[in-house]
């Protein structure tokens, strides 16, 4: 195994790369999700809690099928066509 500090430093020189992930990817992934439990309008200063409102509204659209359908055939097209 690892000695001590051994372990201790390959913490250290993982701790960048765990910060850059956290900056770019993992705080706006949470803002996002956090906010999406809001209902935000022009007219409304402040923002309203809805809770699963918005969840209900996407997956009660009859059109969410088709736009999840297009979205993957893009996103294949774009990762494998290239």
């Amino acid at each position: 195994g690892l000695k001590g500090g051994e372990a201790r430093m390959g913490m250290l020189m993982l701790l960048p790369a765990l910060v850059a992930f956290s900056a770019v990817i993992l705080y706006p992934f949470l803002k996002a999700l956090g906010l999406s439990f809001f209902e935000y309008t022009i007219t409304t200063p402040e923002p309203v809690f809805v809770g699963l409102a918005n969840y209900r509204a996407v997956f009660s659209n009859p059109n969410i099928l088709g736009s999840f359908v297009t979205t993957l055939i893009y996103v294949g097209c774009a990762t494998f066509g290239t």
